[in-house]
């Protein structure tokens, strides 16, 4: 009979792209080797682990483990809110995780598998996604590693932003500073580096599209 921990396995070694190591660390497993243990079935799986590992592999929990994802709804039936829809019982608010990369794609119709998804503890509007953050041009801020969410509202001076420079392979990430042309009167807008290693960009400079607004931060951590 087939066990939790081996469907799990099987889930994770078709939709994980990173290591072991940085699951547990990233989605607050554990080390390497507690992963490993519950992938091999030397640990059982508890419903904690399970969210985690629901999470990080963008999946439901029915996909590895009906038992506890029919626990997980009849405790949610004991809470003061009750989700009508099994599938947001289980992942209230569900957003996927992408490169600077992914979002270029996805802003031309390329969808693909995102790197992960996460879950927020409130609504967002349709279309936010989690940014990771893979360059030092907003250090000290922000460094690689770091998740920011996004949600697709207009921005205000001194947002930080998720940007698509045109014809840019990835999306950017930065600080939006509007102003208005002297000479036309026309509104413009820079995008600041916080580390200034990095240059400005300007709208004036060709065409820039925003795709939405940092709602929430998610420093990433290195276990030592």
């Amino acid at each position: 009979m087939t066990s939790d921990n081996d469907r799990l396995r099987a889930v994770f070694l078709k939709r994980s792209k990173i290591s072991q190591r940085e699951f547990g660390e990233r989605y607050g497993i554990g080390t390497a080797g507690m992963v490993n243990q519950l992938l091999l079935g030397r640990r059982p799986v508890s419903l904690a682990a399970a969210v985690k590992f629901a999470e990080g592999l963008g999946c439901a929990i029915d996909d590895f483990s009906p038992e506890l994802a029919a626990f997980a709804r009849k405790a949610a039936s004991f809470t003061h809110e009750i989700e009508t829809d099994i599938d947001s019982a289980i992942h209230p608010n569900r957003i996927p995780v992408l490169t600077g990369e992914e979002v270029a794609l996805r802003s031309r119709g390329k969808d693909g598998e995102p790197t992960g998804w996460t879950i927020t503890d409130h609504r967002l509007a349709e279309g936010s996604f989690a940014l990771r953050i893979e360059d030092t041009q907003m250090e000290p801020h922000f460094t690689a590693g770091d998740v920011v969410i996004i949600e697709p509202i207009a921005p205000v001076s001194g947002d930080c932003v998720a940007a698509l420079p045109s014809g840019a392979g990835r999306a950017v990430f930065m600080q939006y500073s509007p102003k208005t042309d002297p000479v036309s009167g026309k509104p413009e807008f820079d995008l600041l580096p916080s580390n200034n290693l990095y240059p400005v960009i300007h709208s004036k400079d060709g065409n820039i599209r925003i795709l939405g607004v940092m709602t929430e931060h998610r420093s990433y951590r290195r276990k030592r």
